[in-house]
């Protein structure tokens, strides 16, 4: 690797699998000048799409259509979602159906949702605390940089901690109504 072409194109490479590492996926698209970016949400930050550097707005705020300018002048219009069930982001238009990242596989993603039985035992109260352990079990199954052993005793611990939560939240919320007695 003396060449200075050859260090570029292996910077390219590092930085490409570093982005890919960090959930930012590029996809070429035709009709489009460049690839088009995805970057696959978080718990603190939802779906972001950006081509030629620009972050790109949603055709509207509930929908999952961008419209982007076409290399030819004509407005190239795609759908750009996160399947949280699967863990990946699926952009379909231009006459392509794209799946960008590694699905999980299904019994880790019933794993992820164990949480969502607090619901059943603890009503509203169990619901909201499910569904956040349920979320951060998604972030945890995600985690391909772990091993599926280590996620799993993560998960578990997580939906340890989220029943014991509930249990406090209960208690307090019944102390509450009803005094010490």
């Amino acid at each position: 690797m003396d060449h200075p072409r050859e260090a570029a194109t292996s910077f390219r490479y590092a930085r490409s699998m570093q982005a890919e590492q960090e959930g930012v996926h590029r996809v070429e698209i035709p009709g489009l000048e460049g690839p088009l970016e995805v970057q696959e949400p978080s718990l603190v930050r939802g779906l972001v799409v950006r081509h030629g550097g620009r972050v790109v707005s949603k055709k509207s705020f509930f929908g999952r259509s961008y419209v982007l300018p076409g290399a030819n002048g004509s407005p190239v219009e795609l759908e750009v979602w996160a399947d949280g069930l699967r863990g990946v982001v699926q952009v379909r238009g231009a006459g392509i159906e794209r799946v960008l990242g590694e699905p999980i596989p299904v019994w880790l993603a019933v794993a992820a949702a164990i949480p969502f039985l607090l619901a059943v035992v603890g009503g509203a109260l169990g619901g909201v605390i499910g569904a956040i352990a349920w979320s951060l079990n998604r972030a945890i199954a995600s985690r391909r940089d772990l091993h599926v052993v280590v996620r799993l005793g993560a998960m578990a611990a997580l939906s340890g901690v989220a029943v014991l939560a509930w249990i406090v939240a209960a208690t307090a919320f019944s102390l509450l109504l009803h005094g010490a007695s």
